[in-house]
């Protein structure tokens, strides 16, 4: 787990996979399962996707595709660039939620973009396309989330969740073609993750990047019974099982400085606070994963801080995300906190997919941080942002001790971070932070390639290893990490070099890390293993290469296979297991030994099976390729817990430069035997290596330098301490010595000594402590031996100058003034350019013994910018800035004055040299301050002085690191540690030379305007640079020069020289007079190595050569390195003519040339740009090769013809090179011809692959003399015999022909391939009046949009779309893809000899025959279905094994057997680019790279032509052979007819907000606009559907380009270009495969497959033969012919291809059936991309269309195809509801009882009808419900495609309508009424009217089975039935609901007739809505209502009657009862006192 890597990216997520279980059925692995390639589409390559099957083939499938995976992102850039998402919603099903609105948002990133809502369904359609473009770095872009979440859209309340699924990008890129196509996504709802599926998404998914083809999302046919499971999304395993991560965080480590120490200092002037220095640093730990984080608590002030905390992340497991990032922060209370170091660990390599696959498992073990230099600075961090881990960081910064853990099935309860338990601190901290004492030792070879930027100041090394050996940090204790400050020197040519002679400097650091040796082993074992079978495979291709014997080739094949079974058999290179009883050692380590060893052991029986089965080279070498990238995807590492090696170039105390190299790659692995080298070592352990320092990495990557910021050559060894003795052994022919190290230093002040030294007289290189001799206390273990010595600095004896012979010395004269004054002498009057140098004057300028000056005077310097006298002013020379014009207030100026000096010794100045030698043996250095740079020889200005003392250390037994303890100056209880220095020291050196043999380069840059280079080499070895010889106006270079580099000087065993050799760096430059020379590339090479005499001489190469990591050419050369002692060396090659210092190639290096003939066919140019602000009008061509060149007459006006009328070109007897692999390219060069004799370069290109020129390429032989051949007797056989074969081809009529190669017998394996047509008579024969007549009418009618009058007219359904399905060939086999074809035309001329003929038709029967009725109006149907677009879906849409063909082609499949071919590509790429005749080679000029992508703009034209080369014999005398290019067609212009035949276009970019385009077609040939079809705009559409044909007249070749533009029509603004594509018209005419006008499969002279060509097929077959140089077939009969000696013979077959009537005479068809046998386009549709100049390379969509083009010298062509789209017909749907039983009663009365108030809305799905609704039947207590009740339902239908056609605005603001073309779907709600809240829902039912299910007749038979369930398997009990056919449907249907739980809930029953009428059978049937008049075509009655039905506050009595009375009826009764009784007892009462006193005293 490492982290701040290249390519690293900061946002959260994380990239790439994760776990997909594409497919469903079983996790067990049965048959339900799908294969790898059912899975992934067609091509396994999606991370952690999980294949099918199990077992082996499963394994090996999931390793297939984690291989692919790698390999599919390992090629991509770096840099930004533009990538486009295309996601198509289609529909969703079974979504959870009773009358839902869903609606589905679109999240990719930060974009977000919603579907549009669909109302009241569980099943919407969407079949919506969205984009998001993107600009970012593609390794940053592929991990990006894109999410679906589907809404349930309410109005007044914000959406609700129903599911979602997300993946990142990755995931999608890694599919094949980058695209997920039509898959179901299992959604789930992420805040009740336990609850299960929500429902189903289909979708489909591209992502598209630069120059990616795009295959076009197929329009999705929409089918009821479609299995779900076997086409699902999901995550692996389970059905996204909630997962719980839980990352231990145990403590952090090593954790820079983040925060100022101002406030410390302050806090300690004033006393206050702790002297206990403060680690100003507050660390926590941020944990990131799908866009959850979690967070650390912050411990302040802590540098190594312990957190013993746990953060827990929940997700759904396996995750479409694949990284966890875990990111150090500091706390910061005021600004936002600080990013220390970025770490990541990629689930991939944590955890494995599959049956034998483990969950996410890690440590615990240290994970590395890396990012900026440690360095704390108050000011910016120049390179923070590497910090954030999106680029390689450049230094360690800190490390943590993690763990992950995995749990399946439950959520985290929170995200805070808990405390860990403490025995599992315990546990870890026992044995998981056990250090083990590490020493890593490095030698300096080597330095070299040191820019002359950085050779200004002394430069230093630092070797470092996580924080240990950084010097420049003050909290790290010191080591002897850096080498010694040293001057570079120059080598007198470009570069500079540090002059470490024989005392390498050595560098060493002792550490402490974890004992990792296990994983350490195992990863370099793997890695060594596949280092060894890569140069054994590199060794199989050279062979390949240079076409070595088939024998050679096979044994070199066999000795890798042998080798690497030997490797992966040997035992000691088996990887180590690791043991249970080792506590250190993880779960992790157990899985992923297990997941090796399983591997290595496939490979191994694959490897033995390859051996013994092998047969064809190619594929063997393919399958050892896959064994390569299985083992690479072995060696991987996640738990090396041991930081990379990282070097630093140091100059003026800062850091320059920097190289990251792996641990393992030095560490070292110790052998019993320690004599023997252990196979477990790194691969560069303690070996030489080269290794390339970088400039840290720039955030925009703006003006990166091209220099290499240093070469070193050295030795790393790392080790544990206990085996350090090794590194001894390791160390070649060197002795490893230790010094102590001080300096001694002076001043001069009155002479030289110690007085006014400003630094300690005795002190460190810096100056910085004092290190007196007799301080130095000798270390433990350590003893003196000698005493102190001057050991002076090695480059103090160079001079700035060394190595040159000729240098340029300049001095400034700086001058000053006061404001107001007069210029005076400056106070510096002479100095450097920085001003700091004063010198006595120009004329004190001294030089040394061994130089003398070449100029005899000072001049100045005025070529610089500067005045008329040469002076630069500025303010003040500190700040420079100079300009060369004087302002008032400048104060200072300067003027250069320089003079050219040269090395000369005499024999006087050799003496005085070996004087100067004698003196600084003592050692001195000389400088202005101790603070500037040291020189050897002493100057008048020098006022400080310094030399090295030395004494040397020897090592005791087991003596520990040596240090030497100094106390402070000022405070002694600081004690400060000084290293010693250590050297590897050599006795003697090695004397080597180096020759260079340059023999050219191909393809190089162009770095000047005209785009040609004046081309050098520089070539670098060790410590020496030369230069080749400059090529002037050449992209081509060829040298064939040697350059010799003698007194090579390497130190080290010459064997191990010779394993290792140093690098051989060339680097290419142009040379410009003005300015710097321009950088060309770089390339790299080991040199072969020459150690005896008798050693073979290397051989040519091409090496490549690199310009900032992209490829820049190639250099053929070699590189020999020779051993120069004692032996002699090779004679020295031929010198070059006219230069006795230059040197050739030497014969037996160079090529073996032979003669050879190069015919040219230079045919003429094309679409040529301005040169030097003028056209070009009169162009010629120059051809040049193996140094001859021809060149053609100039056209005469390239206007009127842009071809050569001489175009054939001949180089007689050129030399060239034998073998192929050296073949020199051939240039083309371009010149205008102008007044005056000017002929300026228009342009250049270099052919570079002359091997595809060969003579047997080519067709151009004169036709062979003709010549009768007799057939044999032919005897008709007898009937049901078999024909005779064996020179008879039987050609059957039936669909079972098509082309081949050449011509052959009829086999259904040819593939169309295309060729020009021949001058020929044409079909229709008019007089030259009526020619004329017709010629007139089409020039008069120019440009035009031909629609043909047809009565089969529609457009092409939603399932037209299918055209990207592969297409059957007439065999049925498969197509490469979809094309189109033909439709009868109105009228057609009769050729000669055969009679008109119409299509049958049925003769009319009576009305009383029903039977015959029936059968006519089926014949008619059919004949109406049956036009161009039933063909086009019989050829596109292809049924699989056991299916039904597409219902919408089986009318026509009934009549016809003929097929259009469809290709899924241009035509041009189905046939190779139609460069049989010619290729388009485009013409450059221009500076940049001549590449395809043409990044720079540099193509100014094209050139079209071709080459043919072939030997001569070596005799002037032999017989010459033939000219093959001897029949060429005339190069004249040619008037054709162009029809341009578009169908429609897919997946067009939107370029309207609302997310649509409003497309229409513009047509330009060349420059002239011919149509604008913008009246005829289709709005609101990303798929439009044209059927347009146009006719232009083209005259070519001088109109020759046609481009197809979509435009966007926009209403106020300017028309925005959706994208164009462009035909070359040219190629096509003058193809072989004859692209005009495709070859239909049958001859038929009436019909829908009419022949449609201007020639009948024998003229075109004759034209053919003739082309091919075959005889003229020779017909014996109508049925048999004679062609290229084979006899082909027409046997009629009883299923013909169309009804006889239709076809015509039998010889046409013959010769047909002949031309099939060749290679022609045939009937055909291409499907091309478009592009927009704007995204050049960014695809904007496919068009699929095809071109006709008819020569009129040909004759006129016929009528065009009809292919207009279909138009809908009219219809009404009227439904009648009777009744409803068994519905939901929703509501409870007020007296109790459960009751609903039914009614029923209906509606056509997604029309633009309004909502019908019936009555409402009140108070229905049983769930009956009675209506009677009419809907009538216009709407548009096209019933050949099953489609309804709706026109409809999007919105109120719409301009226009958009069409639409959905199924015909019904549905019906059933509803509650309330009178004061909303209704309810109680359910609904959906028919489509295409395929209903059968009614019951009664409600009691009604059930749910009369639906079926394809998700359960359950089928409906009848057929579906199609509403259309039967016209009329009555009786009873079920009614559904879905419960919470996404169940089906019966929800009652529905009686009602659904009945179709056309818009005639209506206004004859007329009805009205609901019970209206006119209520006929049935008359509905009321309904008979029960009389509870009523609205209880419209009618009082009836709510009294039949609610309060029919339930309290008994209750009045009682209550007036009681009432009466009550009122009775009360008058009692009240009466009985006066009656009784009247009773008592008798009153009356």
């Amino acid at each position: 787990g490492g982290g701040g890597g290249e390519g690293a990216d900061e946002v959260d997520g994380g990239g790439g996979g994760g776990g997909f279980d594409d497919g469903g059925g079983d996790d067990d692995g049965d048959e339900a399962a799908p294969t790898a390639d059912e899975a992934a589409g067609g091509a396994a390559g999606a991370p952690g996707v999980v294949m099918g099957g199990s077992g082996k083939e499963g394994k090996a499938q999931r390793r297939a595709m984690l291989r692919r995976r790698k390999a599919n992102r390992a090629n991509l850039p770096k840099k930004p660039c533009d990538f486009q998402v295309r996601i198509h919603i289609i529909e969703a099903r079974k979504l959870v939620g009773q009358n839902i609105n869903p609606v589905v948002n679109v999240r990719v990133w930060d974009q977000v973009q919603p579907t549009a809502v669909k109302k009241a369904t569980n099943r919407p359609l969407f079949d919506q396309t969205f984009y998001f473009s993107f600009h970012m770095a593609p390794r940053e872009f592929l991990d990006k989330v894109v999410t679906f979440e589907v809404m349930n859209s309410r109005t007044l309340r914000s959406d609700s969740m129903i599911g979602t699924f997300q993946f990142d990008t990755g995931l999608c890129y890694d599919f094949e073609q980058h695209s997920i196509i039509q898959k179901w996504l299992l959604l789930t709802n992420p805040l009740d993750p336990n609850a299960g599926p929500k429902g189903y998404l289909k979708i489909s998914c591209s992502v598209v990047g630069p120059n990616d083809e795009v295959k076009p999302h197929p329009k999705a046919v929409l089918d009821d019974n479609c299995d779900i499971e076997s086409n699902l999304l999901r995550p692996s395993g389970v059905q996204l099982a909630p997962a719980t991560f839980t990352i231990r965080i145990y403590r952090a480590e090593d954790v820079p400085q983040m925060d100022t120490a101002l406030f410390e200092g302050v806090k300690k002037v004033l006393g206050v606070g702790s002297k206990k220095p403060k680690e100003l640093v507050d660390p926590y730990v941020q944990m990131s994963f799908a866009g959850n984080k979690s967070e650390t608590t912050t411990l302040y002030n802590n540098a190594n801080p312990e957190f013993k905390e746990e953060l827990k992340i929940g997700c759904k497991f396996p995750s479409m995300c694949d990284r966890i990032r875990l990111r150090l922060m500091d706390k910061d209370n005021f600004n936002r906190d600080d990013t220390v170091g970025t770490g990541y660990l990629n689930l991939s390599e944590i955890s494995a997919p599959g049956e034998t696959g483990f969950l996410p498992t890690f440590g615990p073990a240290w994970v590395n941080v890396y990012g900026s230099p440690r360095e704390y600075s108050d000011m910016m961090d120049e390179y923070d942002y590497l910090n954030q881990g999106i680029l390689e960081g450049v230094a360690y910064r800190a490390r943590m001790l993690i763990e992950v853990t995995s749990e399946i099935g439950v959520l985290p309860e929170t995200r805070k971070a808990l405390p860990i338990d403490d025995s599992e601190v315990a546990r870890v901290e026992q044995y998981f932070l056990r250090r083990r004492k590490f020493q890593l030792r490095a030698a300096f070879m080597e330095g070299t390639l040191v820019p002359e930027s950085v050779a200004d100041s002394p430069v230093s090394f630092e070797l470092s290893i996580g924080n240990y050996g950084n010097e420049l940090d003050k909290n790290v204790p010191p080591a002897s990490s850096t080498t010694q400050p040293t001057n570079p020197v120059s080598d007198g040519e470009f570069y500079y070099y540090l002059p470490w002679t024989k005392s390498k400097p050595c560098a060493s650091v002792t550490c402490h890390w974890e004992d990792v040796s296990g994983r350490i082993d195992a990863l370099n074992l793997l890695i060594n293993t596949c280092d060894r079978l890569e140069k054994s495979m590199q060794r199989v291709h050279h062979l390949q290469q240079i076409e070595a014997p088939p024998a050679e080739t096979a044994r070199a094949f066999i000795d890798l296979v042998d080798s690497l079974k030997k490797d992966l058999e040997d035992p000691r290179r088996q990887l180590p297991a690791p043991s249970r009883k080792n506590q250190t050692v993880t779960k992790l380590d157990f899985q992923i030994y297990a997941i090796r060893d399983q591997e290595i052991k496939a490979i191994m029986e694959s490897a033995q099976q390859l051996r013994m089965s092998a047969t064809d080279l190619v594929e063997a070498m393919n399958e050892v390729d896959t064994y390569l990238h299985r083992l690479r995807g072995l060696a991987f590492e996640g738990q090396n817990s041991v930081p990379d090696v990282i070097i630093w170039m140091l100059s003026n105390k800062k850091r320059v430069a920097f190289a990251r190299i792996p641990a393992n790659e030095v560490m070292y692995a110790h052998h019993a035997d320690s004599t023997k080298w252990t196979e477990a070592c790194g691969k560069n352990c303690g070996k030489p290596q080269t290794v390339y320092l970088r400039w840290p990495p720039k955030k925009d990557n703006t003006s990166p330098k091209f220099q290499v910021a240093a070469q070193l050559r050295l030795v790393i060894w790392l080790g544990q301490d206990q085996y350090a003795s090794d590194w001894i052994r390791s160390a070649d022919e060197g002795e490893i010595s230790v010094y102590a190290e001080t300096y001694e230093n002076q001043a001069n002040f009155l002479g030289w000594g110690k007085k006014g030294v400003s630094r300690p007289c005795w002190s460190d290189a810096n100056g910085k402590m004092a290190l007196e001799q007799d301080k130095f206390v000798e270390p433990e273990g350590w003893k003196w031996t000698g005493d102190w010595h001057i050991n002076p600095e090695s480059s103090s004896t160079f001079s700035s100058d060394s190595g040159k012979s000729e240098f340029l010395e300049d001095i400034f004269e700086y001058q000053e003034r006061i404001p107001g004054t007069s210029w005076g002498h400056a106070k510096t009057f002479w100095g450097n350019v920085r001003a700091d140098e004063a010198a006595g004057g120009r004329d004190e300028v001294e030089l040394e013994e061994d130089w003398v000056w070449q100029d005899p005077e000072w001049t100045l310097d005025k070529n610089r910018a500067c005045d008329e006298d040469g002076y630069e002013y500025t303010l003040d020379p500190s700040m420079a800035g100079y300009v060369p014009v004087e302002r008032n207030y400048h104060l200072c100026r300067r003027r250069r004055w320089v003079r050219r000096r040269m090395r000369h010794m005499t024999e006087k100045q050799k003496k005085k040299m070996a004087k100067r030698q004698e003196k600084m043996k003592e050692g001195w250095e000389y400088s202005r301050l101790f603070s500037t740079k040291f020189h050897a020889l002493e100057k008048k200005i020098d006022l400080v002085r310094r030399r090295r003392w030395h004494r040397k250390l020897v090592a005791q037994d087991n003596a520990a690191a040596p240090m030497f303890y100094f106390p402070d100056a000022d405070e002694e209880e600081i004690i400060h540690r000084v290293t010693p220095r250590m050297y590897m020291n050599f006795k003697d050196s090695h004397q080597y030379q180096l020759r260079v043999y340059l023999y050219q380069a191909r393809n190089v840059r162009s770095a000047d305007s005209s785009g040609l280079s004046d081309p050098y080499c520089r070539v670098a070895f060790s410590r020496q640079s030369t230069r080749s010889i400059i090529l002037k106006k050449t992209i081509m270079p060829t040298w064939d020069q040697t350059l010799i580099i003698d007194d090579i000087e390497l130190f080290g065993d010459p064997k191990i020289v010779a394993a290792v050799p140093p690098d051989v760096t060339i680097e290419l430059f142009d040379e410009d007079i003005i300015g710097k020379d321009e950088f060309l590339g770089r390339c790299t090479v080991k040199p072969h190595i020459r150690l005896q005499p008798n050693h073979p001489p290397p051989r040519l190469d091409w090496h490549p050569i690199k310009y900032f990591g992209k490829d820049a050419g190639e250099l053929l050369a070699a590189f020999h390195l020779m051993l120069n002692e004692g032996d002699e060396l090779p004679f020295a090659p031929e010198r070059m003519a006219g230069h006795d210092d230059l040197f050739r190639v030497p014969t037996g290096i160079r090529p073996v040339m032979q003669l050879m003939r190069v015919e040219a066919l230079c045919w003429g140019v094309r679409d040529l740009k301005r040169c030097q602000l003028l056209s070009v009008d009169k162009p010629h061509v120059a051809i040049s090769v193996g140094g001859k060149q021809v060149t053609t007459k100039p056209i005469k006006k390239m206007k009127k013809c842009p071809n050569y009328d001489d175009p054939h070109l001949v180089f007689e007897r050129v030399e060239l090179p034998k073998e192929e692999l050296y073949m020199p390219p051939l240039n083309i060069q371009v010149f205008d011809n102008r007044a005056f004799g000017r002929t300026p370069l228009v342009g250049t290109h270099s052919v570079i692959h002359m091997k595809n020129y060969k003579k047997d390429r080519f067709h151009f032989a004169p036709p062979l003399q003709q010549k009768r051949i007799e057939p044999p007797p032919v005897t008709p056989p007898p009937p049901g015999a078999a024909t005779p074969t064996s020179h008879i081809v039987e050609i059957r009529e039936s669909v079972g022909e098509t082309g081949g190669e050449g011509v052959r017998s009829a086999s259904p394996s040819a593939s169309p391939k295309p060729q020009p047509s021949v001058d020929d008579e044409p079909l229709v024969q008019l007089s030259p009046e009526d020619q004329a007549a017709a010629a007139k009418a089409i020039e008069a009618s120019g440009p035009a949009t031909i629609e043909p009058t047809s009565t089969t007219a529609s457009s092409p359904p939603a399932g037209a779309e299918g055209a990207t399905q592969p297409a059957a060939t007439p065999t049925g086999g498969a197509a490469k893809s979809p094309a189109t074809g033909a439709e009868p035309a109105p009228a057609v001329a009769t050729p000669a000899g055969e009679q008109p003929k119409s299509p049958t038709r049925p003769a009319s029967a009576t009305p009383s025959d029903g039977k015959l009725k029936k059968e006519v109006d089926e014949e008619e149907r059919k004949a109406k279905f049956v036009d161009w677009w039933s063909k086009y879906y019989a050829s596109t849409i292809i049924p699989a094994e056991g299916e039904e063909p597409d219902e919408r082609s089986l009318d026509y499949l009934e009549k016809y057997t003929d097929r259009i071919i469809v290709y899924d590509e241009p035509l041009e790429k189905a046939f190779g680019g139609f460069n049989d005749f010619v290729d388009t080679f485009p013409i450059f000029r221009g500076k940049g790279q001549r590449d395809e992508d043409d990044e720079d703009n540099q193509a100014v034209g094209k050139f079209k032509g071709i080459f043919c080369i072939y030997p001569l014999p070596e005799d002037d005398t032999a017989e010459q052979p033939p000219l093959v290019m001897s029949n060429i067609p005339s190069s004249k212009p040619q008037e054709c007819i162009v029809r341009i035949y578009v169908v429609k276009a897919n997946d067009l970019q939107p370029q309207d907000p609302n997310g649509k385009n409003d497309p229409y077609l513009r047509i330009y040939l060349g420059k002239e606009r011919l149509v604008n079809d913008k009246d005829s705009y289709i709005p609101n559409t990303l798929d439009p559907i044209f059927g347009k044909m146009f006719e232009i007249k083209a005259n070519l070749p001088v109109e020759h380009m046609l481009k197809i533009q979509l435009m966007d029509w926009d209403l106020l603004t300017a028309d925005d270009m959706i994208g164009q594509t462009v035909i070359d018209l040219e190629d096509r005419y003058l193809t072989k495969h004859r692209a005009t006008c495709g070859l239909s499969m049958s001859y038929c002279i009436d019909g829908t497959n009419i022949w449609r060509d201007n020639q009948r097929p024998t003229e075109l077959l004759e034209a053919v033969c003739g082309r091919r140089a075959l005889r003229a077939p020779e017909y014996l009969d109508d049925s048999r012919c004679m062609v290229a000696d084979q006899l082909y013979e027409l046997v009629p077959d009883d299923d013909l291809v169309a009804p006889p009537e239709e076809l015509g005479d039998m010889r046409e068809r013959l010769a047909l059936k002949v031309l099939h046998n060749f290679d022609l386009v045939p009937e055909h549709l291409e499907l091309r991309p478009l592009y927009n100049p704007l995204r050049p390379n960014l695809e904007c969509g496919k068009i699929q269309m095809w071109v006709d083009i008819f020569p009129e010298e040909k004759g006129i062509p016929r009528a065009p195809t009809n292919i207009s789209p279909r138009k809908p017909d009219e219809y009404e749907l009227r439904v009648i509801i009777y009744n409803v039983e068994e519905v939901p009663l929703d509501e409870t009365s007020i007296t109790g009882e459960q009751m609903s108030d039914i009614y029923l809305k209906g509606w056509l799905r997604d029309s633009a009808d309004k909502k019908h609704k019936t009555d409402v039947h009140y108070r229905s207590l049983n769930g009956e419900g009675n209506f009677n009740w009419r809907w009538i339902m216009p709407f548009e239908y096209i019933p050949a495609e099953k489609q309804m056609v709706i026109k409809k605005k999007a919105h109120f603001f719409s301009w226009d309508k958009t069409e639409i073309r959905r199924p015909a779907v019904l549905q019906l709600q059933v509803w509650d009424n309330d009178f004061f809240s909303l209704d309810d829902y109680l359910g609904s039912i959906e028919f489509n009217l295409c395929n209903m299910p059968p009614p019951a007749k009664t409600a009691r038979k009604c059930c749910q089975e009369q639906f079926g369930d394809p998700t359960v398997g359950r089928k409906p009990k009848k057929e579906y039935i199609n509403l259309f056919e039967s016209k009329r449907l009555q009786g009873w249907w079920p009614i559904r609901d879905i419960g919470p739980d996404g169940e089906v809930i019966h929800a009652g029953k529905l009686e009602m007739e659904v009945e179709i009428l056309t818009k005639e059978d209506s206004e004859l049937k007329p009805a009205g809505e609901s019970r209206d008049d006119p209520n006929t075509n049935p008359t509905l009655d009321p309904p008979n209502r029960p009389e509870t039905s009523f609205l209880w506050f419209t009618s009082p009595w009836k709510t009294f009657k039949f609610i309060i009375w029919r339930n309290y009826k008994w209750i009045i009764i009682g209550v007036l009862v009681l009432l009466l009784l009550v009122a009775f007892i009360a008058l009692i009462l009240y009466n009985v006192p006066g009656f009784s006193v009247r009773k008592a005293f008798g009153f009356q």
